[in-house]
């Protein structure tokens, strides 16, 4: 069904009118070598481990020139390092001293705005959108949500809030706030997900529906 404007019914497709692609076609034909998409993809194929491990190095880096800072009595922890800005970190190798109150009162801001709970919806104007789910037909007790991949399961639900303290076992509920792929090594053996927050597209969706799990 691909042709210009193809959502538009009335538009031949190229199937049925071919014609129209060979003036591409020509003009491909006389400005590109044969097998030329295949080396331009060869060679990108062959950077971008190196690309990769060029970013990779660089963040390994930190961590490294952090332990340094420690040893040098310049910071008091390596954690330290993720309460100041690149230029401070850069100031602070340099010049190996760093302004401990700044620090610290990064680190207050830090917990205090972790204990918040953000607005489930958040327009790009920065309203908070607000609203509930009809409770007409619904029976009493039961939880409303979205669901994003078909299935009945029956299971003891695990609500689980920190990967690092999973205790999930297999044809349990997952019930969380959300996820990304560090939690995938749970999908494994769960019945089902179940989060706050996400979508149709959002990762514990597209990760449950291809291991068959339904998820809401």
């Amino acid at each position: 069904m691909r042709c210009v404007g193809e959502i538009d019914i009335t538009r031949p497709p190229w199937r049925e009118r071919p014609t129209t692609l060979v003036p591409v076609i020509l003009d491909h034909v006389a400005n590109f070598e044969p097998g030329a998409a295949e080396r331009r993809f060869e060679q990108g194929r062959q950077r971008a481990p190196a690309k990769e491990e060029g970013v990779l190095a660089r963040l390994r880096a930190l961590p490294e020139e952090a332990d340094r800072l420690v040893r040098a009595g310049v910071l008091h922890d390596r954690e330290d390092v993720f309460h100041l800005t690149f230029g401070e970190f850069r100031d602070a190798v340099r010049e190996q001293r760093v302004d401990d109150d700044l620090i610290r009162r990064r680190k207050e801001e830090f917990r205090s705005y972790h204990a918040l709970t953000p607005p489930t919806v958040l327009t790009s104007d920065g309203e908070a959108a607000t609203g509930t789910y009809r409770r007409d037909d619904v029976p009493a007790g039961a939880l409303i949500g979205l669901p994003v991949s078909a299935g009945t399961v029956e299971g003891r639900a695990r609500v689980i809030v920190d990967m690092a303290r999973a205790d999930a076992e297999a044809g349990d509920i997952l019930v969380t706030v959300h996820t990304d792929p560090g939690w995938a090594p749970l999908f494994v053996g769960i019945a089902s997900l179940v989060t706050q927050v996400g979508g149709l597209m959002a990762h514990g969706a597209v990760i449950a529906r291809e291991g068959g799990q339904s998820i809401c």
